[in-house]
């Protein structure tokens, strides 16, 4: 999750749109449908804030082409608010993963967010409904951000539903409200089918990015088919929404070539998963993006590390240079102090010397 509070920082010049993404990433979850069907209003008013945070002239509010009731309770907000002229609702087609970030400013702008780039630099900025429902809340209510709607959801689960959950509550709370497991769940996941994360436990809390929580059955997982070698057919590049070479990449990465596969744009890969999905080998290619994407970091990082401690090294070794040559200077001041000294003592010595002979002489005269 990018942070919120960034998006909303006044530097990022020439922001003239706010996308909020009510579209579903993935099958399944209907945590925002259902926010979007209850609250409306909350979300609209959210969208018209985020607008005015980041000085944007427009509002657009992106569903799905199957959520018409969720465009009329829109339509009469929006009518009861009288924010037409500002705010747009476009439906878009319900095609996984047409929801992710970078797809749906491509669709609703037929622009391209670059590899290397954001969608500020495009003058866009795009938050989630819920994001707007809360940023509403905050700013009308003074209510911070202390729960969500979780989607619990899949044929493992005796009664599927949304709850509005608190933050921090076990997930295993949520699955005995839905009426516990259905059947032998052989995989639970946070998340989507798709990019969800797999859980070895439900006893992890609700936290501000929990969606969904999914429970699969053996008729949905199936038998786990082995892993074969990449015959090299392309139905992962057909299918690649970002445009990428993936069999290139899990190349790469399966010998170690993380450096190239950063060359490849391994960082523009979204986790979506469809490679995975349609590839006839069966190999698990997200996992090796994934991985490499975390090796990769891992490597910048001490990357960073080693060129603090080097510049910290370097300042240090200056410093003590700086304060030995003060060190220096000043045994070189004292000496050249003490010779002084001693040479005016020798001096006064030898004058006092010549006085009292002076007056010897003059005496004996």
């Amino acid at each position: 999750m990018f942070p919120t509070a960034a998006k909303l920082r006044g530097d990022w010049p020439g922001i003239h749109t706010v996308i909020l993404n009510g579209a579903e990433c993935e099958p399944w979850i209907a945590c925002d449908e259902m926010l979007m069907r209850e609250r409306p209003k909350a979300v609209i008013e959210g969208g018209l804030l985020l607008a005015r945070a980041t000085g944007a002239e427009r509002v657009v509010i992106a569903i799905e082409d199957r959520m018409g009731a969720v465009r009329a309770g829109l339509e009469a907000a929006c009518r009861e608010l009288d924010c037409g002229q500002i705010l747009r609702i476009i439906q878009v087609l319900t095609i996984y993963p047409e929801g992710g970030e970078r797809q749906i400013i491509q669709t609703l702008t037929g622009q391209e967010v670059p590899h290397d780039g954001l969608p500020q630099d495009l003058g866009v900025v795009v938050h989630n409904v819920a994001t707007a429902a809360a940023a509403r809340d905050a700013v009308f209510e003074g209510r911070p951000l202390i729960d969500r709607i979780v989607t619990v959801t899949g044929p493992g689960i005796a009664k599927p539903r949304n709850y509005r959950a608190l933050l921090g509550t076990p997930l295993a709370h949520l699955v005995a409200a839905a009426g516990g497991y259905s059947g032998e769940v052989t995989r639970l996941i946070l998340g989507g089918p798709m990019s969800g994360s797999a859980l070895t436990t439900d006893s992890i809390p609700v936290t501000k990015g929990a969606n969904c929580v999914l429970a699969l059955t053996r008729n949905e997982t199936g038998r786990i088919q082995p892993t074969m070698p990449c015959i090299n057919c392309g139905e992962c590049v057909r299918v690649c929404p970002a445009r990428l070479l993936p069999q290139t990449l899990f190349r790469l990465i399966e010998a170690g070539q993380y450096e190239s596969a950063n060359d490849y744009d391994v960082f523009d890969c979204i986790d979506c998963g469809c490679c995975a999905a349609v590839c006839p080998s069966h190999i698990p290619l997200v996992d090796f993006y994934r991985h490499a994407k975390h090796e990769l970091t891992r490597r910048e990082l001490d990357r960073r590390r080693a060129a603090l401690a080097r510049r910290r090294y370097e300042a240090r070794e200056a410093r003590l240079q700086q304060e030995k040559e003060t060190r220096q200077n000043r045994r070189k001041e004292r000496e050249e102090k003490l010779q002084r000294s001693e040479t005016e003592a020798q001096s006064e010595i030898q004058a006092a010397i010549e006085r009292a002979t002076h007056k010897r002489n003059a005496a004996d005269d």
